[in-house]
């Protein structure tokens, strides 16, 4: 059949000129009309619509198995490719498709069909079907314990990671019962293979970090527990298999699962566990990354007082820091750790946080601009540094010029900004002070400018200088602002108020 292109609006096949709309449907009527095609088929998508390839494939598969006489060689070689195709389908037609092709191979089999056979793989292209469906897993399972049972063939590793795939995407994730199943799936595993009855069961180190993910997803009172017992396990199996070496990802996942509990003695429980990694990882036996100092950090302001999650929050970016600094690629430090440390300054309103504030932001901006991008200084950094010299009760003539150098290199601040930098002229400046009065009215100005005057910003003013409340709001009320001052004022934010505040 010869084809060649006119135009961009007409084909032509066997001589004959057709628009190219007809074109993917004479595509597909040449490729139903002959078996061998499939695998070109199958391994060039778009080559017809998805609606199209779904019923040319289940046109194959329901000739295929509803077939009366034996299987030819030639049928029988076209189910490992249908598998294959459907595999690529994640619908719960392509499972069941997927399901009939298996039945029928092994009732051709079971008929004394020698040449009817499937593979490992073929029946991980069913479990890959199953899997690309949530809540699947009880299928996936008691496929896999068919394939161990019966034996013809064993299930591989891929199998077993396909079971626990499927119950890590279980939604929404049950306590009681996912974690529970994976477990019970890991322990098989490891039964199987020390028993030998499935030298192919043997988990990895990625089987280790699904099951030790649904445990610290699932919010169960004993994840954090679970997930120690299961990175022990995981190191006694890695010192007598040499598989399965614990990695960042494993110990993230326990300390997932004490951030997630709550518990008072989380911040501690995390920062030993962190301790660990550190020690690990300078005999070379464990690489960290960002994600660790971030659970830490996180941890630590959720469950410790305002005083000590300051101090403890400095002492986790000071780690961090130095690992950064010992091991660039892996450790990129991130935005967020640093807000976190500098909101943690602010809350905690010690005399001189807001020198720590601007150590850290300066130690933030000298890292960014060596080339670590994944910690530029965010608005939301500098507002941070501006509360913490708002908050300041002592050197309040050094917090405010710190707060105004602060406020002054910000690219683009927002009404939390102008409204935290109003509160800093009402704590530090003198009631009196013209300087008091002139830094309130560049404010205003910049703001209104800005399109960032809101509620936080409105009450601020009334705080800081109450004889030009009326004055700079040029006669409108707080209820009812210019809309070009509130432009940039996200809805939400506006409905907060001061809870918004950094």
């Amino acid at each position: 059949m010869k084809t060649s292109s006119t135009n961009n609006t007409r084909t032509v096949y066997c001589g004959r000129s057709v628009p190219c709309v007809y074109s993917a449907l004479l595509l597909l009527l040449f490729l139903l009309s002959s078996f061998t095609t499939l695998q070109a088929y199958v391994t060039s998508p778009g080559a017809v619509p998805v609606h199209r390839q779904r019923a040319f494939l289940q046109e194959i598969t329901i000739d295929l198995c509803q077939t009366t006489t034996p299987l030819s060689n030639e049928q029988l070689s076209q189910a490992p490719k249908l598998l294959e195709a459907w595999s690529k389908q994640p619908t719960a037609q392509a499972a069941m498709q997927s399901e009939k092709l298996v039945a029928r191979v092994i009732a051709e089999k079971k008929a004394g069909n020698g040449a009817a056979d499937l593979t490992v793989r073929d029946y991980n292209c069913l479990l890959s079907t199953w899997c690309s469906l949530q809540n699947n897993a009880e299928r996936c399972e008691q496929i896999v314990e068919t394939m161990q049972a019966v034996g013809e063939p064993l299930p591989n590793l891929d199998s077993f990671k396909l079971v626990l795939k499927a119950w890590r995407q279980q939604r929404p994730v049950d306590p009681t019962y996912a974690p529970f199943r994976a477990q019970r799936i890991l322990d098989w595993m490891i039964r199987l293979y020390s028993n030998g009855e499935n030298a192919q069961a043997l988990p990895d180190a990625e089987c280790f970090d699904m099951c030790l993910t649904i445990w610290s997803r699932s919010g169960h009172p004993e994840a954090p527990e679970r997930t120690e017992k299961l990175l022990g396990a995981m190191e006694r199996l890695h010192r007598s298999t040499g598989a399965a070496k614990p990695r960042h990802t494993s110990f993230n996942a326990v300390l997932a699962a004490w951030s997630k509990s709550h518990r008072p003695e989380a911040a501690d429980r995390v920062m030993d566990i962190l301790s660990f990694m550190e020690l690990l990882a300078s005999h070379g036996e464990l690489t960290l990354d960002a994600a660790s100092y971030n659970t830490v950090m996180n941890t630590v302001l959720l469950t410790t007082e305002a005083g000590d999650a300051s101090l403890k929050a400095q002492a986790i970016l000071k780690h961090a820091l130095k690992a950064q600094k010992r091991d660039p690629e892996h450790v990129q430090l991130e935005t967020i750790l640093f807000n976190s440390a500098i909101g943690a300054l602010a809350k905690s309103k010690a005399p001189g946080a807001f020198v720590k504030a601007r150590t850290i932001l300066d130690r933030q901006i000298t890292l960014y601009e060596n080339g670590c991008t994944t910690c530029r200084p965010d608005v939301v950094g500098y507002t941070s540094v501006i509360a913490c010299c708002a908050a300041e009760t002592i050197e309040r003539t050094a917090a405010f010029a710190t707060a105004m150098q602060t406020f002054q290199e910000i690219e683009t601040p927002n009404h939390i900004t102008y409204g935290t930098m109003l509160k800093a002229c009402a704590k530090l400046l003198p009631h009196d002070a013209p300087a008091r009065r002139k830094a309130v009215r560049h404010l205003m100005a910049k703001a209104k400018e800005a399109g960032c005057v809101g509620d936080m910003v409105v009450s601020r003013l009334r705080e800081a200088t109450p004889e030009l409340y009326k004055e700079l709001l040029e006669g409108h009320s707080k209820k009812q602002l210019p809309p070009e001052w509130t432009r940039n004022i996200d809805e939400s934010s506006k409905k907060k108020g001061r809870r918004a505040e950094v």
